[in-house]
């Protein structure tokens, strides 16, 4: 089922936060029905910084893109100013 059908049907979704390959792989191997890339775990995993807006543009969407690459739908973390979704649906499509 779509992330989109299991949000739609209003009740509590489990999605455990992910941040690296290694907890996306565990994770997705559970059989949780999606997952959640946190902002804080990706800027101190992948750059070794604070989630205060100091990670890119693109250090954020190449590890959305990284860690979508599995079974399990994935919900993005994308508080810090830049995913407004016209914008980004515009710019980047198929994210």
């Amino acid at each position: 089922m779509s992330l989109k059908k299991r949000l739609q049907e209003r009740r509590i979704v489990v999605a455990p936060g992910i941040y690296d390959m290694v907890s996306m792989r565990i994770a997705d191997a559970m059989g949780f029905e999606t997952l959640y890339m946190t902002g804080f775990g990706v800027a101190a995993s992948h750059l070794g910084l604070p989630d205060a807006g100091l990670a890119s543009f693109a250090d954020v969407e190449s590890r959305v893109r990284l860690l979508a690459g599995g079974k399990t739908p994935l919900i993005a973390d994308g508080d810090t100013g830049f995913w407004r979704t016209a914008e980004c649906a515009a710019r980047h499509p198929g994210l």
